[in-house]
């Protein structure tokens, strides 16, 4: 009868080698699945920026197709129909014309009227992101300032018993304005300045010039598509 072999052991040190080896197995397929998360994450990324450049060129070449159908179109108005005709082809859809309020010191509780210098500062935002709302790009802004002199602003300023409302003259003025805020305001100063008084050596007159309204006005829908 043939004797059998005996099954050798796995010694203490065998086992924490297989162990160690099954722990930087996993500790691998998890760093593989990790890096592969990460790829698949860039590819996504690259093809959504692909798609992206894709859109803005198509919406590029179909802004300068339109713009150059629309320069045509005006050539073969110019050239191939008769002046009256293209005036009145050329005359626009008669809409009703929009106002919004910017600003209103009789709306505020305690009537505030602000200096024509600072009412960027103090309330610019508010005005800007109004702008930003309108669905023109441009049409007229409508102010109404008052001239203070230094008499009745100083009253006004000792408390006395005056009527603010009685003080100051007031004019309205209007001109044509861009709704992008930059040239907004830089129409705004333009003209404002043009509404203080000059003595006879073209200095500022001693008074102060306030802000009481402010809107705009424009036709709904005059947004460019170049």
């Amino acid at each position: 009868m043939a004797k059998r072999k005996k099954r050798k052991s796995v010694s203490v040190f065998s086992r924490a080698a297989l162990k160690g080896w099954a722990t930087r197995r996993r500790r691998e397929a998890e760093a593989e699945a990790v890096r592969e998360h990460r790829a698949r994450a860039a590819r996504a990324r690259r093809a959504w920026e692909a798609r992206r450049e894709r859109e803005a060129e198509a919406k590029a070449k179909e802004a300068r197709r339109l713009k150059k159908w629309r320069k045509s179109y005006r050539k073969f108005l110019e050239f191939r129909i008769p002046k009256k005709a293209r005036e009145e082809l050329e005359i626009p859809e008669k809409r009703e014309l929009v106002c919004r309020v910017l600003f209103d010191s009789d709306e505020t509780e305690a009537r505030v009227e602000h200096f024509w210098s600072n009412i960027r500062h103090l309330i610019g935002d508010s005005i800007s992101n109004q702008l930003a709302r309108v669905p023109a790009e441009s049409g007229v802004v409508r102010v109404a300032f008052k001239w203070i002199s230094a008499e009745d602003f100083q009253a006004l300023t000792r408390d006395e018993d005056v009527d603010p409302d009685e003080l100051g003259d007031v004019s309205e003025l209007e001109w044509d304005t861009d709704f992008e805020p930059d040239e907004f305001w830089r129409t705004y100063f333009d003209h404002a300045r043009e509404r203080i008084p000059r003595n006879a050596e073209g200095k500022s007159g001693d008074g102060s010039l306030l802000v009481v309204k402010m809107q705009v006005c424009y036709l709904p829908g005059q947004v460019s598509t170049d």
